[in-house]
């Protein structure tokens, strides 16, 4: 392949990433909104903060001496730490004070964090990634199973063709000291190597899920998966194989042979696009959504454009999955939203109508669907009532039923949001490294 097919293909690639990823995630706004949080994000920092009091005082700084068991060979100097500014882009709480983070200040690579005091102050424990040359920033990836234990992988976002070598790194002390795994296959790829989910089921079973290409309604992907921690990974998924049309939105393991992969097919086919293994990954079976009494032709007219996104099982037995269907018909497009819930692992599915938007369950019966109008329901789902509008996309994450965080984007500003009352309202955030 040339080098003029190569970068359109890149191109295009991210465009079908940032386009479609985005799809079920945001419900249309209100237009006369009962209860807003309104988001005064300034262009050039993170937004200016209402200071939440500290519940607690910052823990005391990790060593600085890192002890990888087996450091990426290129020879380039390491992510040097963070000075300045923060802005976190993703974030993952265990409770109203602790918790991970993903940031940058100035345009520089991602670095991982940890908080002590709900997100106000941040201490940097990242692990020795080798640079880029030319100061391009790299993106990280993490899955964060506690306070103590957490894996990570970086790759260039911007850029990201097939890099030389990958590896996931992880640490079982906080982020004080850091292992490499062995550098991941990348044997037969060639154009590009994206990951999207990582996660672990336990601490010695988990998957990445890495987007190597696009072409022709195709979004093809390899599956990676590790049964000891992280220090070694198998490929399981190569570009021939049955899941690689349409794109993947999502991946969720429920036990060492149990996963869902959800994706949408952008309105090119029929249907729901929905996938199961009952083999740890190795091979993958359609799942054939019922469609709702009050649409019996839902996932059979081709006028239908319709979505998977955001599984979340509660336990083995109990999981919901949510489905967007766009009427592409209609002028402008409407979407139709609809969730999905088993009580049986994942034998069979019941529907009922949903807002949109992200999901969070907090036990069988309360939730909340987050998008720029904020749902909750308290009967696992059957009924929804909206208890604020913001007027930002936020990647959000929830400690417990009552308190949350949002990444909060409006057009190129980002900002850290914070909420005590279980969305209602939301408080502008601060962050600031400290030693």
């Amino acid at each position: 392949m040339n080098q003029k097919n190569k970068a359109l293909l890149i191109i295009c690639f991210v465009v079908i990433l940032v386009g479609w990823g985005c799809r079920l995630v945001t419900p249309p706004a209100a237009e006369s909104p009962t209860a807003q949080a309104t988001l005064a994000l300034q262009p050039s920092e993170t937004a200016p903060a209402t200071e939440l009091p500290a519940n607690q005082a910052p823990s005391p700084s990790p060593s600085q001496a890192i002890t990888p068991s087996q450091t990426p060979t290129q020879a380039a100097p390491i992510l040097a730490p963070l000075n300045g500014g923060l802005t976190i882009s993703a974030i993952h709480m265990f409770s109203a004070d602790s918790g991970w983070g993903i940031g940058s200040a100035g345009g520089a690579s991602d670095r991982i964090l940890k908080t002590a005091d709900g997100g106000n102050s941040w201490r940097e424990v990242t692990p020795p990634e080798p640079a880029l040359a030319g100061s391009q920033p790299l993106t990280a990836l993490g899955y964060f199973q506690d306070l103590e234990t957490a894996w990570v992988i970086y790759y260039n976002h911007a850029a990201p063709g097939l890099p030389s070598q990958a590896v996931v790194w992880r640490t079982q002390d906080g982020g004080q000291s850091w292992q490499a795994s062995q550098s991941l296959d990348l044997s037969g790829l060639v154009e590009t190597f994206a990951p999207s989910h990582l996660q672990f089921i336990d601490a010695q079973t988990g998957w990445l899920l890495v987007h190597i290409g696009v072409g022709m309604n195709h979004d093809y992907v390899a599956l990676y998966k590790t049964g000891d921690g992280g220090s070694t990974w198998s490929r399981l998924l190569d570009p021939d194989n049955e899941v690689q049309g349409c794109y993947k939105t999502s991946m969720l393991f429920t036990s060492a042979q149990e996963g869902w992969l959800t994706g949408t097919c952008n309105g090119v086919a029929a249907g729901v696009w929905l996938y199961r293994t009952g083999d740890g990954g190795t091979t993958w079976q359609v799942v054939q959504l019922p469609a709702p009494q009050s649409r019996p032709d839902l996932f059979t007219n081709f006028e239908n454009g319709c979505g998977s996104d955001h599984p979340t099982f509660l336990d083995a037995q109990t999981g919901y999955i949510a489905v967007a269907c766009e009427r592409l018909g209609t002028d402008p497009r409407v979407t139709d939203y609809f969730l999905y819930s088993t009580r049986d692992g994942g034998k069979s599915w019941t529907p009922a109508s949903y807002p949109g938007g992200a999901l969070t369950f907090f036990d069988g019966q309360s939730g909340l669907a987050l998008g720029k109008e904020i749902y909750t329901t308290q009967d696992g789902g059957k009924s929804w009532k909206k208890i604020s509008t913001v007027t930002w996309d936020g990647s959000f994450d929830f400690a417990d039923a009552k308190t949350g965080w949002a990444v909060a984007r409006a057009g190129d500003q980002i900002a850290l949001v914070r909420s005590d009352n279980g969305g209602q309202s939301w408080a502008l955030l601060k962050p600031k490294i400290i030693p």
